[in-house]
């Protein structure tokens, strides 16, 4: 109304009179309406142009605002405030009638008033799902992140490859320990390959190399174990160790080439087979007997450990007797336990016996060696061991000289130097020094050691000697321990060993009570001199 009021006033001071006013408008009507018209369209272009940037000014305020809601209400007074101006200015200039005017100022309030309400819809849309696109926003950008830091870590494993550097790998614990026990396994069976020299360093390495032909047992428990975890790599080095640590103790169950025994360091074995044996054992007889000379003559032998004198002599007595000993050797032979053999008959079947001196060094007690047959030689002391005397006698068998030798090398924890020095001192028993060279010479025991010791292993080889049970490789015989009827005996440790002109026939070990170790008895037969 005050801009109604306004053009008319304006009307009157130009001194223009109602008619002819009504009369140029009526002249200029269709001039006026066209122009109307096309400001009417840039007008409505002008106002979707404003609408659109006001709507992205109020994304870009929703966006950067911490108060959405201030943000919304901001920009939309802004935007009722510049529409009401750019409204005012745009009509204030019309030069058209009153009737015209307010035609189209009403149309143009109609029109502004619905696009006005249209933005503010679209503001409110656009506010109300603001949220939503800047949390996806968000999101796309977490995740483009989270890609990005997996193409850095797979671009470093890439160079780290490329370059060479070694990528670490997570290893179970089990595997590890796995692992390490069959390093440990493999470097105890390695100390077998030590030389003479090297192996009695100290107590404790005598005693591991000696429980070497045990080593199976935890190998195979590892190579099951590897094959049940599907680690075929530990169940191949397993099976590996497994088989090289049976090899070397199959020649006590199977005759090998002679030469893998050598390659093996292990001393000769008998081509006889268990029939031979057989047949050759049953045409035996006896050292002392009469027969005819066709007959080969055959010695039986027998070799216990009384530990400390505490043996069982009724048992040692009765067992000689039961299997027709020749020859009986004993070691540790200590306190009463010589009356008490008497007393129980053994002078009587064994009418000539030697014992050792009693010494410093003695091993647990002297050692004694007593025949049934008259001895042609004998000696308290063949050879010094560095333990306890080895006392030795020679019986004339079929016109062969053949020298019976007991004897105890010291224990490793009475000093591993003893030990080895007393291997390598009966050594000498077999060489044209020893006691019975160049006649033959059997020598038994408890020697403290088994072919796992390459002392042991160059005793056998320097003196010429063969072991009667890896000899006959009809089983081994495993003689200690045996103090307790529920553990089994593992070791062999007590022997009966031979030079050239003997072969071993026959042998078996028998438990003797309270004592350790088991009496070994073994049929050999004489061949000839050496």
């Amino acid at each position: 109304m005050a801009a109604h009021h306004d053009n008319r006033k304006g009307s009157a001071n130009n001194g223009s009179p109602r008619g002819s006013s009504s009369r140029s408008g009526s002249s200029r009507r269709g001039s006026p309406r066209s122009g109307s018209s096309r400001s009417s369209s840039a007008h409505d272009a002008k106002l979707r142009a404003e609408a659109t940037e006001d709507a992205r000014n109020v994304l870009l305020a929703r966006a950067l605002a911490p108060d959405d809601d201030t943000a919304l209400t901001h920009h939309t007074k802004n935007y009722a405030e510049n529409h009401t101006a750019d409204r005012a200015k745009n009509h204030s200039g019309q030069d058209a009638s009153h009737s015209n005017r307010t035609t189209r100022a009403g149309t143009s309030r109609s029109r502004s008033a619905g696009r006005a309400s249209a933005s503010r819809a679209s503001a409110k849309r656009t506010s109300a799902g603001c949220a939503a696109p800047s949390s996806r926003k968000r999101t796309a950008s977490s995740r483009k992140r989270t890609a990005s830091s997996r193409k850095r870590t797979a671009r470093g494993k890439s160079s780290a490859s490329s370059s060479g550097t070694p990528r670490r790998s997570s290893m179970p614990p089990l595997t590890i320990i796995l692992w390490i026990l069959l390093a440990l396994l493999a470097l105890w069976m390695a100390m077998r390959a030590l030389p003479a020299s090297a192996d009695h360093a100290w107590p404790t390495q005598i005693q591991l190399t000696a429980l070497t032909p045990l080593l199976w047992l935890p190998l195979a428990v590892i190579g099951v174990w590897a094959l049940a975890r599907h680690t075929p790599a530990q169940a191949i080095v397993a099976i590996v160790l497994l088989l090289v640590d049976l090899l070397f103790s199959a020649g006590y169950a199977v005759r090998l080439p002679g030469g893998l025994n050598t390659a093996l360091g292990n001393p000769a074995q008998s081509t006889m087979s268990a029939a031979d044996r057989s047949a050759a054992l049953a045409s035996c007889s006896g050292a002392d007997s009469a027969s005819a000379d066709s007959a080969a003559r055959c010695v039986t032998v027998m070799t216990v450990n009384a530990r400390y004198g505490k043996a069982d002599a009724s048992a040692i007595v009765h067992a000689a007797k039961q299997y027709d000993v020749d020859v009986l050797a004993i070691q540790e032979v200590y306190g009463d336990l010589k009356s008490r053999l008497d007393e129980e008959g053994l002078g009587e079947v064994f009418p000539h016996c030697v014992l050792g001196a009693q010494s410093d060094a003695d091993n647990g007690g002297v050692n004694a060696i007593c025949s049934r047959a008259e001895p042609v030689a004998t000696t308290d002391d063949a050879v010094d061991a560095k333990a306890a005397h080895v006392p030795a006698v020679t019986l004339a068998i079929d016109g062969v000289n053949v020298t019976f030798v007991s004897a105890h090398v010291a224990s490793p924890h009475r000093g591993a130097d003893r030990w080895g020095d007393g291997l390598a001192a009966l050594t000498r028993l077999g060489t044209p020094s020893g006691a019975g060279a160049p006649d033959p010479v059997v020598l038994m025991g408890d020697l403290n050691a088994n072919l796992s010791h390459a002392s042991y292993r160059a005793m056998l080889r320097n003196g010429g000697f063969s072991d009667v049970s890896y000899e006959m490789h009809g089983g081994a015989h495993l003689s200690f321990p045996a103090s307790w009827s529920f553990v089994p005996s593992l070791l062999e440790l007590d022997h009966v060993v031979h030079t050239q002109g003997v072969t071993g026939l026959d042998m078996r070990t028998l438990s003797i009570p309270r004592t350790d170790h088991k009496a070994q008895i073994a049929t050999l037969r004489i061949d000839g001199t050496a």
